[in-house]
Protein backbone atom coordinates (compact mmCIF):
# COMPACT_ATOMS: atom_id res chain seq x y z
CA UNK A 1 0.00 0.00 0.00
CA UNK A 2 1.38 3.80 -0.90
CA UNK A 3 1.96 6.38 1.54
CA UNK A 4 0.85 9.68 1.27
CA UNK A 5 0.96 12.74 2.73
CA UNK A 6 -2.05 15.18 3.98
CA UNK A 7 -1.52 18.91 4.20
CA UNK A 8 -3.55 21.49 6.14
CA UNK A 9 -3.34 25.09 6.13
CA UNK A 10 -4.09 26.60 9.50
CA UNK A 11 -6.04 30.17 9.57
CA UNK A 12 -2.61 32.14 9.68
CA UNK A 13 -1.33 30.78 6.89
CA UNK A 14 1.02 27.84 8.84
CA UNK A 15 1.26 24.42 7.17
CA UNK A 16 0.36 21.75 9.80
CA UNK A 17 1.80 18.33 8.38
CA UNK A 18 -0.67 15.48 10.16
CA UNK A 19 0.90 12.09 11.26
CA UNK A 20 0.58 9.48 9.43
CA UNK A 21 0.97 5.35 9.65
CA UNK A 22 2.93 4.16 6.32
CA UNK A 23 2.90 0.28 5.47
CA UNK A 24 5.33 -0.81 3.58
CA UNK A 25 6.15 -5.02 3.41
CA UNK A 26 4.55 -5.38 6.74
CA UNK A 27 6.33 -2.83 8.41
CA UNK A 28 4.67 0.12 10.11
CA UNK A 29 6.48 3.20 10.08
CA UNK A 30 5.30 6.02 12.39
CA UNK A 31 5.73 9.84 10.82
CA UNK A 32 6.12 12.08 13.75
CA UNK A 33 3.26 14.78 14.05
CA UNK A 34 4.88 18.77 13.69
CA UNK A 35 3.60 21.45 15.63
CA UNK A 36 2.44 24.65 13.59
CA UNK A 37 5.06 27.27 13.26
CA UNK A 38 4.55 29.80 15.76
CA UNK A 39 4.14 33.51 14.26
CA UNK A 40 4.62 37.14 15.38
CA UNK A 41 2.36 39.76 14.96
CA UNK A 42 3.38 43.46 15.32
CA UNK A 43 1.15 46.17 16.67
CA UNK A 44 2.45 49.95 16.67
CA UNK A 45 2.39 52.07 20.06
CA UNK A 46 1.04 55.85 19.45
CA UNK A 47 1.08 55.90 15.21
CA UNK A 48 1.24 59.71 14.31
CA UNK A 49 0.99 61.17 17.95
CA UNK A 50 -2.35 59.01 18.34
CA UNK A 51 -3.41 57.47 21.78
CA UNK A 52 -3.70 53.96 20.05
CA UNK A 53 -2.34 50.99 19.51
CA UNK A 54 -2.74 49.57 16.04
CA UNK A 55 -4.28 46.89 15.48
CA UNK A 56 -6.33 47.78 18.31
CA UNK A 57 -7.68 43.96 18.64
CA UNK A 58 -5.40 41.44 16.51
CA UNK A 59 -6.58 38.11 16.15
CA UNK A 60 -3.56 35.29 16.67
CA UNK A 61 -3.21 31.90 17.33
CA UNK A 62 -2.06 30.27 20.87
CA UNK A 63 1.94 30.40 20.88
CA UNK A 64 1.78 32.91 18.27
CA UNK A 65 4.04 36.56 19.33
CA UNK A 66 2.67 39.72 19.66
CA UNK A 67 5.39 42.25 18.89
CA UNK A 68 4.98 46.40 20.27
CA UNK A 69 6.93 49.03 18.11
CA UNK A 70 6.84 52.70 20.10
CA UNK A 71 6.18 55.31 17.12
CA UNK A 72 5.23 58.40 18.78
CA UNK A 73 5.22 59.79 22.62
CA UNK A 74 5.55 58.12 25.93
CA UNK A 75 3.50 55.17 26.82
CA UNK A 76 3.30 51.35 28.42
CA UNK A 77 1.59 48.17 27.14
CA UNK A 78 0.15 46.55 30.53
CA UNK A 79 -2.39 43.94 30.87
CA UNK A 80 -5.74 45.60 32.63
CA UNK A 81 -4.96 42.28 35.79
CA UNK A 82 -2.53 45.32 36.90
CA UNK A 83 0.52 44.04 34.49
CA UNK A 84 0.42 40.52 35.81
CA UNK A 85 -0.15 38.97 32.66
CA UNK A 86 2.29 40.96 31.07
CA UNK A 87 3.86 44.37 30.97
CA UNK A 88 6.36 46.65 29.24
CA UNK A 89 7.56 48.38 32.49
CA UNK A 90 7.93 52.02 32.85
CA UNK A 91 6.85 54.21 30.19
CA UNK A 92 9.05 54.55 27.24
CA UNK A 93 9.33 56.37 23.86
CA UNK A 94 10.75 54.32 21.87
CA UNK A 95 12.01 50.81 21.52
CA UNK A 96 9.90 47.33 21.31
CA UNK A 97 8.19 44.39 23.97
CA UNK A 98 7.10 41.07 23.30
CA UNK A 99 5.44 38.91 24.51
CA UNK A 100 4.26 34.69 23.55
CA UNK A 101 0.50 34.25 24.39
CA UNK A 102 0.50 30.63 25.21
CA UNK A 103 -3.13 30.67 26.31
CA UNK A 104 -6.41 31.21 24.50
CA UNK A 105 -8.61 34.03 25.89
CA UNK A 106 -9.64 38.23 25.73
CA UNK A 107 -5.74 39.73 26.94
CA UNK A 108 -6.75 43.66 27.58
CA UNK A 109 -4.06 45.65 28.02
CA UNK A 110 -3.85 49.52 28.08
CA UNK A 111 -0.87 52.06 28.85
CA UNK A 112 -0.09 53.28 32.77
CA UNK A 113 0.37 57.18 31.65
CA UNK A 114 -2.78 57.81 29.70
CA UNK A 115 -5.38 55.06 31.25
CA UNK A 116 -8.41 53.18 29.76
CA UNK A 117 -8.34 56.29 27.53
CA UNK A 118 -5.57 54.44 25.39
CA UNK A 119 -6.26 50.66 25.40
CA UNK A 120 -5.97 47.42 23.14
CA UNK A 121 -6.79 43.61 23.10
CA UNK A 122 -5.39 40.60 21.99
CA UNK A 123 -7.52 37.73 20.69
CA UNK A 124 -5.97 34.50 21.10
CA UNK A 125 -7.89 31.48 19.68
CA UNK A 126 -11.37 31.65 17.78
CA UNK A 127 -13.51 34.44 18.72
CA UNK A 128 -17.28 33.57 20.37
CA UNK A 129 -19.80 36.07 20.15
CA UNK A 130 -22.99 36.44 21.56
CA UNK A 131 -25.85 39.03 20.87
CA UNK A 132 -29.66 39.38 22.29
CA UNK A 133 -32.44 40.15 20.36
CA UNK A 134 -36.16 40.44 20.93
CA UNK A 135 -38.71 42.22 23.29
CA UNK A 136 -38.21 39.83 26.21
CA UNK A 137 -35.31 39.58 29.16
CA UNK A 138 -33.16 36.67 29.49
CA UNK A 139 -29.34 35.82 29.46
CA UNK A 140 -26.85 33.41 27.79
CA UNK A 141 -24.25 31.20 29.76
CA UNK A 142 -21.76 29.13 28.89
CA UNK A 143 -19.98 26.10 30.15
CA UNK A 144 -16.57 27.26 30.04
CA UNK A 145 -14.77 30.44 28.80
CA UNK A 146 -16.89 32.89 30.79
CA UNK A 147 -19.60 33.86 28.85
CA UNK A 148 -22.43 35.43 30.67
CA UNK A 149 -24.27 37.75 28.64
CA UNK A 150 -25.51 40.64 28.97
CA UNK A 151 -22.52 41.25 30.56
CA UNK A 152 -19.59 39.60 29.05
CA UNK A 153 -20.47 38.57 25.65
CA UNK A 154 -17.41 37.45 24.36
CA UNK A 155 -15.02 34.66 24.83
CA UNK A 156 -11.84 32.99 22.72
CA UNK A 157 -11.60 29.15 22.76
CA UNK A 158 -9.50 26.87 21.13
CA UNK A 159 -10.39 25.44 18.08
CA UNK A 160 -11.04 22.06 19.52
CA UNK A 161 -13.33 22.82 22.10
CA UNK A 162 -17.50 22.53 21.69
CA UNK A 163 -19.21 25.28 23.96
CA UNK A 164 -22.44 24.60 25.89
CA UNK A 165 -24.33 27.27 26.02
CA UNK A 166 -27.73 27.81 27.69
CA UNK A 167 -30.12 30.06 27.41
CA UNK A 168 -32.49 31.46 30.19
CA UNK A 169 -35.93 31.25 30.65
CA UNK A 170 -36.23 28.26 27.37
CA UNK A 171 -34.46 25.64 28.36
CA UNK A 172 -32.29 25.46 25.53
CA UNK A 173 -28.66 24.26 25.39
CA UNK A 174 -26.93 25.24 22.25
CA UNK A 175 -23.36 23.40 21.05
CA UNK A 176 -20.97 25.30 19.20
CA UNK A 177 -18.17 23.71 17.94
CA UNK A 178 -15.46 26.61 17.64
CA UNK A 179 -13.49 25.69 14.95
CA UNK A 180 -14.01 29.05 13.42
CA UNK A 181 -15.05 32.74 14.69
CA UNK A 182 -18.75 32.47 15.47
CA UNK A 183 -21.63 34.50 16.22
CA UNK A 184 -24.85 33.74 18.01
CA UNK A 185 -27.97 35.31 19.09
CA UNK A 186 -30.26 34.86 21.42
CA UNK A 187 -33.74 35.85 20.30
CA UNK A 188 -35.94 36.13 24.02
CA UNK A 189 -39.65 37.35 23.53
CA UNK A 190 -41.99 38.00 26.17
CA UNK A 191 -45.70 35.98 26.15
CA UNK A 192 -47.44 39.00 26.83
CA UNK A 193 -46.66 42.15 24.96
CA UNK A 194 -48.40 45.60 23.89
CA UNK A 195 -46.88 47.04 21.07
CA UNK A 196 -48.85 50.32 20.28
CA UNK A 197 -48.14 51.96 16.87
CA UNK A 198 -49.00 55.93 16.06
CA UNK A 199 -49.78 57.97 13.09
CA UNK A 200 -51.50 61.10 11.89
CA UNK A 201 -54.68 59.53 10.04
CA UNK A 202 -53.34 61.19 6.64
CA UNK A 203 -50.01 60.29 7.16
CA UNK A 204 -48.42 56.94 5.27
CA UNK A 205 -46.24 55.18 8.06
CA UNK A 206 -46.94 54.48 11.82
CA UNK A 207 -44.36 55.65 14.54
CA UNK A 208 -43.22 52.83 17.58
CA UNK A 209 -42.31 49.72 16.78
CA UNK A 210 -41.14 47.81 19.21
CA UNK A 211 -40.74 50.28 21.38
CA UNK A 212 -41.57 49.51 24.39
CA UNK A 213 -42.66 52.23 27.90
CA UNK A 214 -45.55 54.39 29.14
CA UNK A 215 -44.00 57.61 28.53
CA UNK A 216 -44.74 57.65 24.45
CA UNK A 217 -41.23 58.72 24.21
CA UNK A 218 -39.94 57.24 20.59
CA UNK A 219 -44.29 56.52 19.60
CA UNK A 220 -45.21 60.24 19.76
CA UNK A 221 -47.04 62.03 16.72
CA UNK A 222 -47.67 66.08 16.98
CA UNK A 223 -50.06 68.00 15.09
CA UNK A 224 -51.48 71.66 15.34
CA UNK A 225 -54.09 72.88 14.80
CA UNK A 226 -57.01 75.82 14.98
CA UNK A 227 -59.88 76.52 17.36
CA UNK A 228 -62.79 74.76 16.71
CA UNK A 229 -61.05 72.51 14.14
CA UNK A 230 -59.73 68.61 14.76
CA UNK A 231 -56.86 66.29 13.96
CA UNK A 232 -57.15 62.47 13.54
CA UNK A 233 -54.51 59.87 14.43
CA UNK A 234 -54.53 56.50 14.11
CA UNK A 235 -53.11 54.12 16.66
CA UNK A 236 -52.31 50.33 16.14
CA UNK A 237 -52.48 47.85 18.74
CA UNK A 238 -49.85 45.22 18.15
CA UNK A 239 -48.98 41.56 19.71
CA UNK A 240 -45.50 41.16 19.97
CA UNK A 241 -45.69 38.37 22.32
CA UNK A 242 -45.82 34.66 22.10
CA UNK A 243 -49.38 34.02 23.20
CA UNK A 244 -52.64 35.35 22.02
CA UNK A 245 -53.91 38.21 24.09
CA UNK A 246 -55.98 41.30 24.27
CA UNK A 247 -55.47 44.96 25.58
CA UNK A 248 -57.69 46.71 27.99
CA UNK A 249 -57.12 50.91 26.23
CA UNK A 250 -57.46 53.82 28.27
CA UNK A 251 -56.87 57.74 27.72
CA UNK A 252 -58.19 60.60 29.57
CA UNK A 253 -61.51 62.17 28.46
CA UNK A 254 -61.86 66.00 27.10
CA UNK A 255 -61.13 68.87 28.28
CA UNK A 256 -61.71 72.63 28.74
CA UNK A 257 -59.88 72.93 25.85
CA UNK A 258 -60.04 70.05 24.01
CA UNK A 259 -62.66 67.31 22.75
CA UNK A 260 -61.64 64.00 22.96
CA UNK A 261 -63.07 60.81 21.08
CA UNK A 262 -62.19 57.40 20.16
CA UNK A 263 -63.52 54.84 17.75
CA UNK A 264 -63.05 51.12 16.75
CA UNK A 265 -64.08 51.53 13.36
CA UNK A 266 -67.54 53.53 13.20
CA UNK A 267 -68.03 52.97 16.68
CA UNK A 268 -67.68 55.16 19.56
CA UNK A 269 -65.97 53.50 22.31
CA UNK A 270 -64.79 56.96 24.05
CA UNK A 271 -66.75 56.10 27.56
CA UNK A 272 -65.12 52.51 28.05
CA UNK A 273 -61.60 53.95 27.02
CA UNK A 274 -61.92 56.96 29.72
CA UNK A 275 -62.84 54.95 32.02
CA UNK A 276 -60.20 51.72 31.28
CA UNK A 277 -62.85 49.22 30.36
CA UNK A 278 -62.32 49.02 26.74
CA UNK A 279 -60.89 45.59 25.75
CA UNK A 280 -59.50 44.90 22.27
CA UNK A 281 -60.36 41.18 22.36
CA UNK A 282 -58.48 38.58 21.51
CA UNK A 283 -55.37 39.48 19.20
CA UNK A 284 -52.97 36.79 17.76
CA UNK A 285 -49.13 37.03 18.17
CA UNK A 286 -48.16 39.35 15.41
CA UNK A 287 -51.16 40.74 14.54
CA UNK A 288 -52.71 44.47 15.39
CA UNK A 289 -56.02 45.80 15.77
CA UNK A 290 -56.53 49.62 14.61
CA UNK A 291 -58.37 52.82 16.34
CA UNK A 292 -58.70 56.34 15.88
CA UNK A 293 -58.40 59.09 18.05
CA UNK A 294 -60.07 62.45 17.06
CA UNK A 295 -58.90 65.52 19.48
CA UNK A 296 -60.85 68.92 18.56
CA UNK A 297 -59.70 72.03 19.78
CA UNK A 298 -63.23 73.84 21.54
CA UNK A 299 -63.26 77.35 19.22
CA UNK A 300 -62.24 79.43 22.48
CA UNK A 301 -59.36 77.50 23.52
CA UNK A 302 -56.09 79.49 23.74
CA UNK A 303 -53.08 78.68 22.38
CA UNK A 304 -51.52 75.60 24.59
CA UNK A 305 -50.45 72.20 24.10
CA UNK A 306 -52.85 68.78 25.01
CA UNK A 307 -51.45 65.25 25.10
CA UNK A 308 -53.63 62.41 24.78
CA UNK A 309 -51.42 59.65 26.27
CA UNK A 310 -53.10 56.17 24.82
CA UNK A 311 -52.34 53.00 27.12
CA UNK A 312 -52.55 49.42 26.29
CA UNK A 313 -52.22 46.66 29.43
CA UNK A 314 -52.29 43.00 28.40
CA UNK A 315 -54.69 41.39 30.38
CA UNK A 316 -52.35 38.02 29.85
CA UNK A 317 -49.38 39.41 31.98
CA UNK A 318 -50.19 42.93 32.72
CA UNK A 319 -47.22 44.69 30.42
CA UNK A 320 -48.33 48.18 29.11
CA UNK A 321 -47.49 50.40 26.63
CA UNK A 322 -48.39 53.73 25.64
CA UNK A 323 -48.57 56.00 22.47
CA UNK A 324 -49.21 59.87 22.62
CA UNK A 325 -50.74 62.25 20.46
CA UNK A 326 -49.89 65.59 21.29
CA UNK A 327 -52.48 68.17 20.08
CA UNK A 328 -50.54 72.24 19.48
CA UNK A 329 -53.67 74.41 19.43
CA UNK A 330 -52.09 77.97 17.40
Amino acid sequence: MEGGEDEMKGTRGNLVKLALVILTAGVFVAVQELPALAATTDVTVGPSNTRTYSPQSPHINKGDTVHWIWATGTHTVTSNDNGATFDSGAPQSGGTFDHVFNDVGLFKYHCLVHGLGMSGEIIVGKLLSVSKSGNGVGHVTSDTGGINCPGTCQAAYDSSTTVSGAVSGTGTTVMIPMSSDTNETATFKLKYRPDGLIKLASASSFHGNNVYNTSGAGQTVSASVLPGHSRSFLVQEQNDGTLSDSFKLKGPGSSPRVVVHYFAGTMNITSAVVAGSYSTGSISPGASKTYKIVLKARSSAPKSTFGDLLTATSTGGGEKDAVLARHAIT
